[in-house]
């Protein structure tokens, strides 16, 4: 069979499906199944409708409480590094105070020694 054969026996078959179609469409049962096809059509539109209302708001609720948690997070990771923070610029002070008191101590120790040898040179040289 040739290609233009096969067109030309598509589209009949389609103008022929087409007629039927529209006066079935057109006739009282074809009204009567255009209005429940309508009316079926609006419900499911509505239950679409009130599933994505349902589902926006399960959205909206499971990001408000990410949102929540985040921040609590956010706020526990903060109020840790500062306490470290706190705590590390404590213990560097700590360590600062107790070198400037042992430099103090080494200092005091070199002085009394230096009296004491300069005591001693002071006996040799009056001696």
């Amino acid at each position: 069979m040739k290609n233009s054969d096969r067109v030309l026996i598509g589209m009949g078959l389609g103008i022929i499906v087409g007629g039927v179609a529209g006066y079935f469409l057109a006739s009282d049962e074809g009204k009567i199944a255009r209005k429940k096809a309508k009316a079926q059509f609006q419900k499911y539109n509505d239950q679409l409708q009130t599933t994505i209302k349902e589902k926006s708001e399960v959205m909206a609720e499971k990001f408000d409480e990410a949102s929540v948690k985040a921040k609590s997070w956010v706020d526990d990771v903060s109020s840790t590094l500062k306490s470290k923070v706190s705590s590390t610029s404590d213990t560097a002070e700590n360590k600062i105070d107790d070198a400037q008191d042992s430099f103090k101590a080494g200092v005091e120790k070199a002085r009394r020694d230096i009296k004491e040898k300069l005591r001693t040179i002071d006996e040799v040289v009056e001696g």
